[in-house]
């Protein structure tokens, strides 16, 4: 577990300052005075045996500046993990699900794109699976599925201060189901 809390006197943040007609976003670094943050993260992780486990991660950050809520920090998130290795060693399955809270309310940076009310980003849920083979001492397989239930949302980060009407937010939304594979060899 721990916690901060961090007073900083010249926090340099991007503001966005406007986008260009293909909807590329124009952004400009802005020194802040007296900005705050705080929180604290915390991990616990329970062994049932020797093949399974099971994890939990929480994050949780505050920001401030001159006393208003610093909408640039991103909101909370819950990480829940199982890991389990039916092979010992030789194979690894796991399954990660991540919780993150709705995006801060930012009515103080709405429009700053020029345009209507600000855009609210709801919370949401992603589950990802993935699986590593080891095929001998030298090489190895891994596959994957990310965002599984194929979900469609935006990071916080990507689309603070973007307005709800924006017509490129379409641009902004995280990939969504997704595979993977990679096969290794190392000498």
């Amino acid at each position: 577990m721990a916690f901060f809390d961090t007073d900083y006197e010249k926090f340099i943040e991007t503001d966005l300052t406007g986008s260009t007609p293909r909807g590329l976003m124009i952004y400009q670094y802005v020194n802040l005075d007296d900005v705050s943050i705080r929180g604290f993260e915390l991990e616990l992780e329970q062994r049932f045996s020797e093949n399974l486990t099971t994890s939990i991660g929480v994050n949780r950050n505050y920001g401030e500046k001159n006393g208003e809520k610093l909408t640039s920090v991103s909101p909370s998130e819950v990480l829940v993990t199982l890991e389990w290795k039916p092979f010992g060693d030789r194979l690894t399955i796991q399954g990660i699900g991540s919780m993150i809270d709705d995006g801060p309310e930012n009515e103080s940076n709405c429009g700053r794109s020029g345009r209507g009310a600000c855009l609210e980003v709801a919370g949401h849920t992603t589950l990802n699976l993935y699986a590593d083979y080891m095929i001998n001492g030298n090489l190895s397989a891994k596959v994957g599925v990310e965002n599984l239930t194929d979900r469609k949302y935006w990071d916080w980060i990507s689309v603070d201060g973007k307005s709800a009407d924006d017509p490129a937010l379409d641009l902004f939304l995280a990939s969504g189901r997704e595979f993977k594979a990679e096969l290794r060899y190392e000498f």
